[in-house]
């Protein structure tokens, strides 16, 4: 992004649920540099990461910025999966966009924060567990999600391709967010995919179809199938 150096999203690696991401533009720099500084000296360790932040989101509805929680298996001789179907992360309140020349100092977290787990919170706003097949529903961003996995996994493949076995595998959940114009960025993996955050807030007898029925439990049956040699399934239920 264009002047003042842009946005960036600055967030320690070894959180979870957005409890250490900030904004930071020109005009808050100091002051979220303070707050990082406040949190290493709370803990022992910590690993920060920045990225660019993705000024021209594509819109949920055509009014939240959102982004794909996908899943993926890689296997020991680098071979990868990715499932078909994933949950869209919707941010509580309607997206503002942002003009370079009337950045904000502060950047309000349900705005601009897709994170289901710090979205959860405010069950008037949240969006719930909205499920995209991506092959039916968003096939441009299922084909670019693809390329980008096999790009990545082609980077690293020259140091994590020696494993014990071809056929020991990882389940990961990747976070993608859709631009503008095209293209997904990746935000984040996640090792393990940390499922127990994709619980639904609803009670017991509501109509809405839970996160486990209508994704979890048919992606882990499709997991079963492809990574688990029948005669070690024993009784796992597969529909």
């Amino acid at each position: 992004m264009a002047g003042e150096g842009g946005i960036w999203i600055l967030k320690d690696a070894l959180s979870n649920g957005a409890e250490a991401v900030w904004i930071i533009n020109a005009k808050n720099w100091r002051l979220v540099t303070a707050r990082a500084q406040s949190l290493v000296a709370s803990v022992d360790s910590t690993e920060w990461v920045v990225q660019r932040y993705v000024d021209r989101p594509l819109l949920w509805q055509g009014r939240f910025k959102y982004h794909y929680r996908c899943y993926g298996i890689l296997f020991g001789d680098m071979r990868f999966f990715l499932y078909r179907k994933a949950f869209a992360h919707v941010a509580n309140k309607p997206w503002v966009e942002l003009c370079t020349e009337k950045q904000p100092a502060v950047f309000p977290n349900d705005v601009h924060i897709t994170n289901v787990a710090a979205n959860v919170t405010d069950g008037a706003a949240f969006h719930g567990f909205p499920v995209v097949d991506l092959v039916a529903e968003a096939p441009q961003h299922w084909e670019e999600a693809a390329a980008l996995m096999k790009s990545l996994i082609s980077a690293v493949a020259g140091y994590m391709g020696e494993q014990r076995s071809r056929d020991h595998f990882c389940l990961m959940g990747l976070d993608l967010l859709p631009a503008v114009g095209g293209g997904v960025e990746l935000l984040e993996i996640n090792i393990p995919p940390c499922l127990g955050s994709q619980q639904s807030s609803l009670q017991d007898g509501q109509e809405e179809a839970q996160p486990t029925d209508c994704l979890l439990q048919p992606m882990m049956q499709a997991l079963v199938r492809l990574a688990v040699p029948p005669p070690l399934r024993g009784k796992i239920a597969l529909k």
